[in-house]
């Protein structure tokens, strides 16, 4: 017995050593990031919950009554705008009471003053303080040592409309004394002011977006049809924090829900449809996006009832910054807090909305001491500390050491990150990116393939084929004129072979030749295609054989693009719809061009249609090759010459066909225009009637399996 459980501990011990710190913990809530396709993965936690604060336990604080806004300043001091209670409280970084301000001495006002409704604070780094006294409508300035310094009021200025209520709820100050205020109700933007009160004027306003279509299309909608559609209205911020170089971050919790639905959605990374801004000094939005999605919080964000607590996008309502421009932004919807890099790109997400211990029921503002998180509760009035984990602190650190340029030290902390967690994308792309600036071009190109990365590949792929260009130069060139020769001598052979066969000879033995016959017919199509039906120098055989070379081509070329030209996995799905992109189209063609031929006097026939349509596709196939090849060697900034190629042959595809329209039919230019354009809508009849074809089978289908269930069942 007593063997018997000594190794049920010994297994016990094993099993919670085996289980990471950050997991082994019961924390009320789970910590994720997305993958490039937005599928939320689990990852290690970043913060656990530390020490919750209740003010009604502190005799010398008292409880909090909505409080609205929490600061930290010097010898993290943390300053909260008690609201409800008219106050501002001070505490110590151990949560120990340290000073009160209810009322002031304000010898403007003649004697005592006091607060109505603070609900925005900010702390310079010598500890003055700056209380945005709401319903007041003025800004209050204190001292270092918390005495009463001056009062900033509403500005007096002739841009400000004659309706304008100023009611500040929001501030920050930069090192000059120039303060930035959120003036609830505005949406004309931030108002620069000075000490003196004076306005200097908006910055930020937000600019509505919109287009020619749009507004006319507007004119016939229906009220309902309206409210559904993205709404072009400026929108007003939240709350403000200023970094140490300036630059102010802005957060607005009321832009359109459908915008943001749409942002997450597309990965619109827009500026005019992102609850958070960084701006320069003139006011220009200069924060950077490069993540794979938008930085607006949840991005798998569930539609359908509107009682769900996390029905659509995330309320951004406040921004925290910490160390090397990572900042974090406050979900309200969700009580969830999402980390992003300097770059935009998401670290992790967590919090729950709940009574839960560790999480909060109406978080109303974040904010750093140290690299510690604080986050105010407005309804329980409750201040909880989530203290950062050894994996939080690894991701601040190799941030910090790629800033730094110390690409040596960050390579070995990104593994480190990875054995953590083999889920974080953004650690495989800063794997990449410092193996990318100490010049180990390959393996940077692996580990930005495994985050999906193809702007960051693109980049590697750049180097790579540089060096590979420079040290085997005189081989790509020889391989150039190879296969420029190789062209050459091809084209040469199919005019000879055209020439030594201009007249009609036995079938026997042709294939070859009536497919070569389609290089002469991409160059002279009234020719070609008259040879083809009056001389027979091409058949249903040929044409058929040409087919299927472009459906070959085709099949090959999406499975050999190239990473950064097509970054899916070829599978059977693929091969079915390679497949169809060439047969299904032209096909359909056909079937239209004849039915109406038929009805308009066309001389020819369903063959003759077939064959010229499929000799017509001898210039996609030829570029087709060339593009894939190419492909495979050209950077992102570069793919624009494949679209522009291939759009080439498809339109070269197109004239070809419609030049032997009007030479098998017999037609005029008029005619054959008239003709075509039936036959293109031709096939947009056919294709909806096959795919309403298809829908009654299924229904049908569907139909007959239920019966033949329900009859299983009952026997």
């Amino acid at each position: 017995m007593a063997k018997r459980l000594a190794s049920a501990c010994i297994c016990l011990l094993i099993v919670i050593s085996a289980v990471p710190p950050a997991l082994a913990v019961d924390v009320p809530y789970y910590t994720y990031t997305y993958s490039n396709n937005g599928t939320a993965l689990i990852s290690p936690h970043a913060y656990l919950p530390g020490r919750l604060y209740d003010g009604r336990f502190d005799e010398a604080a008292g409880g909090f009554s909505k409080p609205s806004d929490i600061a930290v300043g010097p010898e993290n001091r943390m300053y909260i705008a008690d609201s409800g209670n008219d106050r501002v409280v001070i505490l110590n970084e151990d949560f120990t009471f340290y000073h009160e301000i209810r009322d002031f001495y304000n010898e403007g006002a003649g004697g005592a003053d006091a607060f109505s409704n603070p609900e925005g604070l900010f702390v310079d780094g010598e500890g003055k303080l700056y209380v945005a006294d709401t319903d007041n409508a003025r800004i209050v300035m204190f001292n270092a040592d918390l005495s009463f310094r001056g009062i900033i009021r509403q500005p007096d200025a002739e841009v400000l409309p004659e309706n304008f209520i100023y009611r500040p709820s929001a501030l920050a100050v930069n090192r000059a004394e120039h303060i930035y205020v959120v003036s609830k109700s505005t949406i004309m933007g931030i108002l620069e002011l000075d000490v003196h009160s004076e306005f200097y004027g908006f910055i930020g306003a937000q600019r509505t977006r919109g287009n020619i279509w749009s507004i006319f299309w507007r004119n016939f909608m229906t009220a309902e049809q309206k409210a559904r559609t993205f709404r072009n209205i400026p929108s007003e911020y939240n709350s403000l924090v200023i970094d140490q170089q300036g630059f102010l971050y802005a957060t607005t919790s009321t832009i359109y829900w459908g915008n943001l639905y749409y942002a997450a959605m597309n990965k619109d990374k827009s500026s005019h449809l992102s609850p958070v801004k960084r701006f320069n000094p003139t006011g220009i939005d200069v924060m950077v996006r490069n993540g794979v999605f938008p930085t607006l919080g949840e991005i798998d964000i569930p539609l359908g009832d509107v009682r769900n607590p996390v029905y659509g996008p995330s309320v951004i309502a406040d921004v925290a910054l910490t160390d090397h421009g990572i900042f974090s932004l406050l979900d309200t919807r969700r009580n969830k807090i999402f980390t992003y890099t300097n770059q935009g790109e998401l670290l992790y997400a967590f919090g729950l909305k709940s009574r839960q211990d560790g999480n909060t029921l109406a978080a109303t503002a974040i904010v750093y001491m140290g690299h510690d998180l604080l986050v105010l509760d407005k309804d329980t009035g409750y201040i909880q500390k989530y203290d950062q984990t050894e994996y939080g602190a690894k991701l601040f650190e190799v941030i910090g050491l790629f800033e730094n340029r110390n690409y040596e030290r960050s390579v070995s902390l990104w593994k480190d990150i990875l054995e953590d967690n083999g889920n974080l994308d953004i650690a495989y792309v800063g794997f990449g990116k410092s193996l990318l600036l100490d010049g180990k071009y390959a393996e940077a190109m692996d580990m930005f393939k495994s985050a999906g990365s193809v702007e960051q590949y693109s980049n590697a792929f750049k180097e790579y084929r540089k060096e590979f260009v420079e040290k085997n130069l005189g081989w790509i060139l020889l391989a150039i004129l190879a296969a420029l020769a190789a062209v050459m001598l091809f084209f040469r052979f199919c005019k000879k072979v055209n020439d030594e066969n201009k007249k009609p000879k036995a079938r026997i033995g042709r294939l070859g030749k009536e497919m070569a016959f389609s290089m002469h017919v991409i160059f002279h199509p009234f020719d070609g295609f008259w040879d083809i039906k009056h001389e027979k120098r091409g058949s249903f055989v040929s044409a058929t054989a040409i087919m299927a070379l472009s459906i070959i081509v085709n099949v090959l070329s999406s499975a050999s693009r190239g990473y950064i030209r097509y970054q899916r996995t070829f599978s059977a799905s693929s091969l079915f719809t390679a497949l169809l992109q060439v047969f299904l189209p032209y096909i359909v063609f056909c079937i239209a061009n004849w039915c109406l031929t038929t009805l308009m006097n066309g001389e020819g026939t369903m063959k003759d249609i077939y064959t010229v349509v499929c000799y017509a596709q001898a210039p996609i196939i030829i570029i087709t090759v060339l593009t894939t090849v190419a492909g495979n060697f050209l950077i992102m900034e570069e793919m624009f010459l494949i679209g522009f190629f291939e759009g080439l042959a498809f339109l070269w595809t197109l004239i070809l066909i419609f030049f032997g329209m009007i030479t098998v039919h017999n037609y005029t230019l008029p005619k054959n225009i008239i003709v075509t354009v039936f036959s293109l809508g031709g096939m947009v009849l056919i294709l909806f009637l096959g795919v309403l074809f298809f829908d009654v089978i299924q229904i049908m289908y569907s139909y007959f399996r239920n019966i033949y269930q329900e009859i299983a069942f009952r026997l």
